[in-house]
Order: C-alpha cells, then sequence, then structure tokens
C-alpha cells in the first residue's frame, strides 16, 4: 500500500492526458499489487489479482475477489455497492488512484462462481 500511494502521489500527474498513459499506469500498479497476492481481505475473503483493461474510453482497474462461501451466500444490493463506493472514494490513495482510473471489483464464491461486479468512477466521488 505504501508503494501504491508513492507511485500515485509521484507519477499521477503525467498521466492525466492519454489513455495509453493511464493503461501504463494502471499496468504498473497492477504489477505491484499482485506481488502482494493473492492476499487475505478478512475472514471470508481473498484478493486474487489485478489487472487491467478498457472500458470504452476508460481505463479500469480490475480487482479480482474470491469468498469463502458458497454464492447463495452473496448479494451485492445498494447498500453493499454504496458501502464499496464510500471506501474506495474516503480513502486518499483511491480517491487519488479514481482520477486516472476507475475500480472494478469482481466477485467470486468458493467454487469461483461469478458473483457480481462494483464499479467505481471518479463521478461516483462527486456525488458523495
Amino acid at each position: 500500500m505504501k508503494q501504491l500511494m508513492l507511485i500515485v502521489m509521484i507519477v499521477m500527474p503525467n498521466y492525466l492526458l492519454a489513455d495509453n498513459k493511464r493503461m501504463d499506469f494502471c499496468r504498473k500498479i497492477a504489477n505491484l499489487e499482485n506481488k502482494n497476492m493473492p492476499a487475505t481481505v478478512d475472514s471470508l475473503t481473498t484478493a486474487l489479482n489485478m489487472n487491467c483493461k478498457y472500458n470504452g474510453n476508460r481505463v479500469v482497474a480490475v480487482y479480482t475477489y474470491q469468498g469463502g462461501l458458497d454464492k447463495s451466500n452473496y448479494k451485492i444490493d445498494n447498500r453493499v455497492i454504496n458501502i464499496k463506493k464510500n471506501m474506495l472514494c474516503s480513502n486518499p490513495v483511491t480517491r487519488k488512484l479514481l482520477n486516472i482510473v476507475d475500480i472494478e471489483h469482481e466477485n467470486y464464491d468458493v467454487n469461483y462462481e461469478y458473483i457480481g461486479s462494483i464499479t467505481v468512477t471518479r463521478k461516483d466521488c462527486l456525488k458523495q
């Protein structure tokens, strides 16, 4: 996390323009993040990896998580989405990162069945 914060603070101003520079930046972050993955998030959740993709003209940092329970035990509703948005928008590092890329959290269950995704953008933080 300290490495991520340092890169976001130092490198970020150079990546505010071109999409290809945003993608390069995202890939550098992914390389750093993936050195520490898989990582235990809580007693039921593991962060598996991070990668980058384009969504239209936006670059998206995609974090993949696996939960420790069956798919039937998970529900991504507005409450969960708002908790995730508040968490990312209130953290100074991820808030700065959202100026460069969107952040998506892909969620899978214990059997690696897809549960759903939550994407947070800079605009979500402006609404708060």
